[in-house]
């Protein structure tokens, strides 16, 4: 008998991933449904603001190197099976300067990976404002089984920030860890300062903060 897979699409720019995508990404992981995680950073995010190609934020082999050291990080709190579902794909990544949308990323890795059965998106409650921006969002949503909204932030009535309509494309599940209130351009601010990122010791997952030290 096939066993049925069901997959968790988690991307972002990451730059740099911090305390709140370290929550998101082991909520993912130890979550009973889940049995793979597909962690994709992104290489050009069309809904930011671009950044200069040689500052340390937007360089794709820091934020490679970076969200790598997450998942290391999150193996120190998962056990062996769960751990093992996440994945690090570099479809988006690895073209730098390339506009990623994650409805054509998703289509290519349905079409990759036919041993998956349902696939669900996961992201923060601020990112509910900005998805009618998304590429094809109606499309995007037909694709998926769920989308997994984590809380963000100050208390919300997150139902009533789905449209409708989304939610006759595809469930919106609202997860009950409430992820921590942290932003990575208030963080890329903070550790450009004179500091050397000492401020930033809560804000960032311990691997991450290092790394990040040696190129400042």
């Amino acid at each position: 008998m096939t066993t049925i897979k069901r997959s968790v699409f988690f991307g972002g720019s990451f730059d740099p991933p911090h305390v709140g995508h370290l929550e998101m990404l082991l909520s993912l992981a130890k979550d009973s449904w889940t049995q793979k995680v597909f962690v994709v950073p992104t290489s050009v995010n069309p809904l930011k603001t671009q950044q200069t190609n040689n500052n340390i934020w937007s360089n794709t082999e820091h934020r490679s190197k970076w969200i790598s050291k997450v998942i290391e990080e999150a193996k120190e709190s998962l056990n062996e099976s769960d751990f093992n579902k996440i994945e690090l794909c570099d479809l988006e990544i690895s073209k730098p300067n390339s506009t990623a949308y994650t409805v054509e990323t998703l289509s290519t890795l349905r079409s990759q990976h036919k041993e998956i059965d349902s696939w669900s998106l996961a992201i923060g409650s601020d990112l509910l404002e900005s998805l009618p921006r998304w590429k094809e969002v109606n499309r995007l949503l037909s694709l998926l089984e769920s989308v997994w909204v984590f809380p963000r932030g100050k208390e919300q009535n997150i139902a009533a920030m789905i449209p409708a309509d989304y939610q006759t494309l595809c469930p919106f599940r609202i997860m009950g860890q409430k992820i921590p209130d942290v932003s990575s351009s208030e963080i890329r601010i903070k550790l450009e300062d004179s500091s050397g990122g000492a401020s930033c010791k809560n804000l960032l997952p311990s691997r991450v903060l290092s790394s990040i030290q040696e190129l400042l």
